[in-house]
């Protein structure tokens, strides 16, 4: 068994994951400590794949045709890495038949489906398949992933965004963190994540309430930056050099105990993305786990270099992500009520944005943002 599994979702930002991957290595190599990469690409155009399976024969690619969204992504490379199948696999297979249950591509299969069927060996499009580390066999010969051998089931999982990077000591921190005896229930860990300039960034949260709802990322955060609720929910008074238990933490960098994982299974793949990690971490702790923020492993984070890429569809993702969080864990009521009142801030943004560009302040920029958040107003944030 593998002490960790790293899973990569990439959208157009080849440059930065080379960067990303070629810290996972050095760190790894650092602690002396055995990893497996799964990079899911959702349709990049810049290349990600072809620089991938040039530079990082070892890394497993699983080339989407389509961008599926992160959460569904990420359960790609889930499935990936529970089963040990060959990467080149259909990215998106189909549930098995009755009379073929366990012998199609294996990354089709349930988090719940065994590894046999009444002692008969898992297979992946014919070849058998083990688990617990084991190397997937054909006729006795290692089934390998651009050339490395496919084995299943890091002890760990790691998720990770593609514009991150590890510094070094972070993975050899976070083993020996979750190794001790007396962290066992901790389920999901988020290293201290910094900006460039090696400034902290805000990487842990309480779960929101409705009224912190309306202020998260809307115009009343701007205007009352330092308000109570923001402060709480960003836990601003509980120290960035700290360890502590928190609700959630940002799904940039995320370490997952695998048995969380085998408990609660995967992402939901009704957020395409955002709020995903805070429904994933919520699962997780009313399902027993701890969530800890541990500031000594720490992770370079660039920050929105795939989300920034298409701005309105980013404030569409992000805020109806939010309302469907809401309607999942406090009724559609709390949600609906939320999603009007994010449209009127909207509605609000393009008339303040309108005025600006009759003054003649940036018209460029005032037309480019009442476009965008037009947009957003006829998505309906449904």
């Amino acid at each position: 068994m593998r002490d960790i599994s790293v899973i990569i979702v990439s959208w157009n930002v080849r440059e930065l994951l080379k960067r990303a991957l070629q810290s996972i290595f050095d760190d790894a190599a650092a602690a002396q400590c055995t990893v497996e990469v799964v990079v899911v690409d959702n349709a990049s155009r810049d290349g990600t794949v072809e620089m991938v399976r040039a530079e990082f024969p070892h890394v497993r690619v699983i080339a989407n045709t389509e961008n599926v969204g992160f959460t569904r992504a990420n359960n790609q490379g889930l499935r990936a890495t529970q089963y040990g199948t060959n990467a080149a696999s259909s990215p998106a297979p189909t549930p098995p038949t009755a009379n073929d249950q366990y012998g199609t591509n294996a990354a089709s299969f349930p988090a719940s489906a065994p590894p046999t069927a009444n002692g008969t060996p898992v297979t992946a499009n014919g070849t058998p398949v083990t688990a617990n580390g084991t190397p997937v066999t054909a006729n006795g010969t290692p089934v390998t992933a651009n050339g490395t051998p496919v084995t299943a089931n890091g002890r760990y999982v790691f998720f990770l965004n593609p514009d991150t990077e590890i510094q070094r000591g972070a993975l050899r921190a976070l083993l020996d963190f979750m190794d001790a005896p007396e962290n066992a229930r901790v389920g999901i860990v988020g290293p201290q994540l910094y900006y460039a300039d090696g400034s902290p960034q805000s990487s842990r949260r309480r779960f929101p309430k409705f009224s912190t709802a309306l202020f998260e990322s809307t115009k009343l955060e701007q205007w009352f930056p330092h308000n109570k609720l923001i402060t709480d929910y960003r836990l601003r008074n509980t120290g960035d050099s700290n360890t502590q238990d928190v609700d959630w933490v940002v799904g940039a960098a995320m370490f997952v105990r695998r048995a969380v994982v085998e408990q609660i299974g995967g992402f939901d793949e009704n957020f395409f993305m955002y709020s995903e990690e805070m429904d994933w971490c919520k699962r997780a702790k009313e399902a027993g786990w701890r969530v800890v923020y541990f500031p000594h492993a720490r992770v370079l984070h660039h920050e929105a270099k795939s989300s920034e890429q298409v701005r309105a569809q980013r404030d569409i993702y992000f805020h109806s992500s939010k309302v469907r969080y809401f309607k999942k864990h406090h009724g559609n009521l709390q949600g609906e009520l939320l999603r009007y009142f994010l449209l009127s801030m909207f509605a609000y943004q393009i008339l303040e944005e309108g005025a600006k560009y009759v003054v003649g302040h940036k018209r460029a920029l005032r037309a480019e943002r009442i476009k965008a958040y037009a947009q957003v107003l006829r998505s309906g944030l449904k």
